[in-house]
């Protein structure tokens, strides 16, 4: 497919561009006389790749990146996009799963106003702020427990998901549909860090 030779031709860039980088740091510093300049190729630099590489892509960002993948999977194979392009009545179980994913959406947004907007709310940090807090290192999982849990439900009353087994699957869907992106975070992350190790930022 088109769009999939393009994605590959962009993750090969990627590539490229940090070989590049390692090749011009190795270079500036071999030509320079600045100690800002630090080499990729120089023995500092592959100790720095070799013992580092684990520890630069283990953040938050990752977790948020698997957590969201594994709540795509039942939000798109639940069917619950597909009510808005019906051109039919909808269905009594189709009214009743979205009631009820509206039911429990109150809830969720209810107990997440509770836990933030009254006085001394238990997920503001010290100071009584949403940013830093709790809450903001919260949002990413809420959000996709939510997204999965609202998914599942719908999908389990219209018998999208007959048993465990099919919700399962669709988790486990989600993270294969997204399999592109850790790809790319890794090659993104690698040179960003790379960036910030030559030039001692």
């Amino acid at each position: 497919m088109k769009s999939d030779r393009t994605i590959a031709c962009i993750a090969l860039t990627l590539g490229i561009v940090e070989l590049l980088l390692a090749l011009v740091s190795w270079l500036l510093g071999a030509t320079t006389d600045s100690n800002t300049i630090r080499s990729m190729l120089s023995s500092e630099g592959i100790r720095w790749m070799f013992g580092h590489f684990a520890e630069m892509l283990s953040s938050r960002y990752l977790v948020w990146l698997v957590l969201l993948s594994i709540a795509s999977g039942p939000l798109w194979d639940c069917g619950i996009f597909r009510v808005f392009h019906l051109k039919r009545s909808l269905l009594y179980r189709e009214r009743t799963a979205l009631f009820l994913v509206g039911g429990l959406l109150l809830i969720i947004i209810a107990s997440m106003l509770l836990l933030t907007a009254v006085p001394h709310a238990v997920l503001l940090s010290v100071t009584g702020d949403l940013y830093p807090s709790p809450f903001s290192e919260s949002i990413v999982p809420v959000t996709s427990f939510s997204i999965a849990l609202l998914s599942v439900v719908y999908g389990g009353i219209t018998s999208v998901f007959s048993s465990l087994t099919d919700v399962y699957h669709s988790l486990v869907r989600g993270v294969s549909r997204c399999a592109p992106l850790f790809l790319f975070y890794i090659l993104i992350f690698q040179l960003i860090y790379s960036v910030r190790f030559i030039f001692s930022v």
